[in-house]
């Protein structure tokens, strides 16, 4: 996959600059920089959601992202969360939600469930789209640093389980060194490609 953007700008702002990197398959990118740059702007480019931009984004496959906040359907439970969303059967979801330590939660709605319980059901989501890219924004916000822990192990299964190229945004060191071979530094005025560096795990 590779990410080639020319420019980005909000009401004639540049936000982002020159940015260019590719992303192999089953490769790992952390994407780091100080809060506010736009990594997270970057993300939605990737992702399709935003096409406001001089650039392109080439090759990166069938896509599913994890918000900041799990976007979860209140009125679902996490099992239909997970069908309608992935377009998977109900015994498929349940598999999924097990396989995550949640199956005794699958007919709860998202109110019925902790911020740790919702994270991993929106993961599991996300992998049951199958992706080729998966795009992560933050996703361990707000969580303690054993809760955070338990996320990146968890992560870091599903990912050996399915190879997936993934692209996370963070502001956590300990989260790339957990998941990333490599991270990509942003900063500047508009934000560019600081530093590319391995992760060494």
């Amino acid at each position: 996959m590779r990410v080639d953007i020319r420019g980005k700008a909000f009401d004639g702002q540049p936000v982002l600059g020159p940015i260019a990197f590719e992303v192999g398959v089953a490769e790992a990118v952390a994407l780091t920089g100080p809060s506010g740059i736009g990594k997270s702007t970057l993300l939605r480019i990737i992702a399709g959601l935003d096409r406001d931009f001089d650039g392109e984004i080439t090759g990166a496959g069938r896509l599913a992202m994890v918000f900041q906040e799990p976007t979860l359907m209140p009125w679902r439970s996490a099992r239909d969360n997970i069908v309608l969303a992935a377009d998977v059967s109900a015994p498929e979801a349940d598999a999924l939600l097990a396989s995550v330590g949640l199956a005794d939660k699958a007919g709860l709605f998202p109110t019925q469930l902790s911020l740790g319980q919702r994270r991993r059901v929106a993961i599991v989501r996300a992998f049951a789209r199958r992706p080729e890219t998966l795009l992560m924004d933050e996703p361990f916000t707000s969580l303690d640093a054993e809760s955070s822990r338990g996320m990146q192990d968890l992560l870091r299964g599903l990912l050996s389980e399915r190879p997936t190229r993934l692209i996370l945004v963070t502001h956590d060191p300990r989260d790339a060194e957990a998941l990333a071979t490599r991270r990509i530094h942003l900063d500047g005025a508009p934000a560019r490609v600081m530093d590319q560096s391995a992760v060494k795990n």
